[in-house]
């Protein structure tokens, strides 16, 4: 044995299976420790699978707000935003304990939006008015929160004002083990659909269609099963109505497989019929949140996706309970469920107050925000060591 060697007092395999559960911030400090470590923590693609197959359960939240104590501005896209990091079991106890926890806070200025959170990668779109608003130019970057590392721009692609991809969604394609960020155009009752892979060098257009009418109803597709997910109108049947008429337009589901690339439409639960219903994730499912005839505040679940029949009715409770006033701070979703699935946080705009609501026991809490603070949404992701490029 040489000067300075000695044998490890635990093997290798036995190394890597602890390290495995450890969190990305301990895995952060441990790249120091010793070469083989660092090595592992920063380049094994087989470790961080591992690691994030480990750590889902890990929930936390990434909330987006917006701060409103500076300089009067004209449009919500001047004004700074704040994307701030937090485990969701310290979130639904107290959350306002993250909002003076500035050190982790992520502020982006102009009009990068978040798209969507996936494997614990946060996808960032920008958009800039290139030629009097003629035309726009778009580009995407990817952030992970947890090592706090950022991929470079992806290339731009420019489109026809009104007929931008106004429309991203964010998600893994398990085929081929990388990322992909697609954007639909909705332009003269048409679609076009461009997918950008993670370090790619350019966009593609790819000639899938939805085979029916539609017409979107929302900025972002949500990632749930391997697919993304859009609200939309099928106009397949109603060509000759009123565009304007969209409380008697039919809501679909528009669903974009991102190993196949295609299309199909999935249905809701009959008894959705109202025109105020958005779209999210909740507990891995594809979740709708309906406003009911402007008194009560509705969840379904979709327990078995792409199956209509096994959409659930979770909540349905009424705004009187809720505290607030349904039409005119018709509550949104924040971050989904708490860690054990009792508690949904919703947040009442209006007010600017957090809602927990219990499932088990049906009570009712609302938490005020500093003043200088709006919460536009929040995105369940969990920490990983994923590369953002």
């Amino acid at each position: 044995m040489k000067p300075g060697e000695f044998d490890p007092i635990l093997l290798w395999e036995i190394q890597v299976e602890i390290l495995s559960w450890l969190p990305v911030k301990t895995l952060m400090q441990f790249k120091c420790v010793c070469k083989s470590w660092k090595s592992l923590i920063s380049d094994d693609k087989s470790f961080e699978k591992l690691h994030l197959h480990r750590l889902t359960r890990n929930k936390h939240v990434l909330v987006s707000l917006i701060e409103t104590g500076g300089p009067p501005v004209h449009y919500e896209e001047e004004q700074d935003h704040c994307h701030i990091p937090c485990p969701l079991r310290r979130l639904v106890e107290n959350p306002s304990s993250m909002i003076d926890e500035e050190d982790e806070w992520c502020s982006l200025k102009g009009t990068y939006r978040v798209i969507g959170s996936c494997n614990g990668l946060v996808c960032f779109h920008n958009i800039w008015d290139s030629y009097c608003g003629v035309s726009d130019t778009f580009w995407v970057r990817l952030w992970n929160p947890a090592t706090r590392l950022w991929s470079n721009k992806s290339p731009s692609i420019i489109t026809i004002y009104h007929s931008d991809f106004a429309s991203f969604g964010f998600g893994y394609d398990h085929s081929r083990d990388t990322y992909k960020v697609v954007g639909i155009a909705d332009y003269l009752s048409s679609l076009e659909t461009v997918v950008y892979c993670k370090g790619d060098s350019g966009w593609r257009t790819i000639s899938s269609k939805p085979g029916i009418g539609i017409s979107l109803n929302g900025h972002y597709g949500h990632f749930a099963s391997g697919c993304l997910n859009w609200l939309a109108y099928d106009e397949l049947n109603q060509p000759d109505q009123n565009l304007l008429d969209i409380g008697r337009r039919a809501l679909v589901i528009l669903s974009f497989d991102m190993c196949k690339e295609t299309y199909r439409a999935l249905s809701l639960p009959e008894d959705i019929s109202d025109v105020k219903t958005s779209l999210s994730v909740l507990g891995n499912c594809l979740c709708l949140f309906q406003d009911r005839k402007g008194t009560h505040f509705d969840v379904w679940q979709m327990r078995e996706y792409g199956v209509r029949e096994s959409w659930t009715r979770l909540v349905s409770v009424s705004y009187e309970h809720l505290q607030c006033d349904g039409y005119m701070s018709y509550p949104r979703p924040l971050m989904c469920l708490s860690e054990d699935g009792d508690i949904l946080m919703l947040f009442e705009n209006q007010n600017r107050n957090v809602i927990l609501y219990n499932l088990r026991d049906n009570s009712v809490k609302h938490i005020q925000l500093p003043d200088n603070k709006r919460w536009l949404n929040g995105y369940s992701y969990v920490q990983s060591l994923v590369s953002p490029y």
